[in-house]
């Protein structure tokens, strides 16, 4: 790789990032993307990271699979939602321009299934994050990452609020 962007602020330990990516990190970026050196496609293929891209996207395609086949407004706001968590954009505004709806009728569709977009919001994080966390192949801030918290403490106490543990308890109790 060349480069990486990321949208997240930087965590601290950027060497670490460099390091583990060999490539400039810039953090606070308006996407998530990577520039990769042409030559890189015909690289061998060495022995990956333990944070393994390629695992988490099959649970994600899983679970929205499972999701889309729900057939409810509540499964398609959840679809449209466990794509954007990483990127930190979750809100009603983004999700109702995905459905192509208004952000009224979209509280309106929800509320007649029984629930608000901060419910359905706060249930596919804790879903996710259990998930994430009982596979043991991402860190508690990378989890924190990919269920959409910039702060690995407020993630912290949304989980401790969600399960009655702390994230690293859950994990090690997988």
């Amino acid at each position: 790789m060349k480069a990486l962007h990321v949208t997240h602020p930087d965590p601290g330990y950027r060497a670490e990032y460099e390091a583990l990516f060999g490539c400039p990190v810039t953090f606070e970026a308006d996407r998530n993307a990577f520039l990769i050196d042409p030559a890189w496609p015909q690289a061998p293929v060495q022995h990956l990271p333990r944070y393994a891209f390629d695992v988490l996207s099959g649970h994600a395609e899983g679970l929205l699979a499972s999701l889309a086949s729900a057939g409810t407004v509540r499964g398609t706001v959840e679809k449209h939602l466990a794509a954007m968590l990483h990127t930190g954009e979750v809100g009603v505004d983004a999700v109702a321009a995905r459905m192509a709806i208004s952000r009224q009728t979209l509280y309106r569709k929800l509320k007649a299934e029984g629930v608000t977009f901060e419910q359905v919001l706060d249930e596919l994080r804790e879903a996710l994050a259990l998930r994430y966390l009982k596979g043991r192949r991402v860190s508690v801030n990378e989890t924190a990452y990919l269920v959409g918290f910039s702060d690995p403490a407020a993630f912290s106490r949304a989980f401790k609020r969600w399960t009655g543990l702390s994230p690293r308890e859950a994990r090690n109790a997988a």
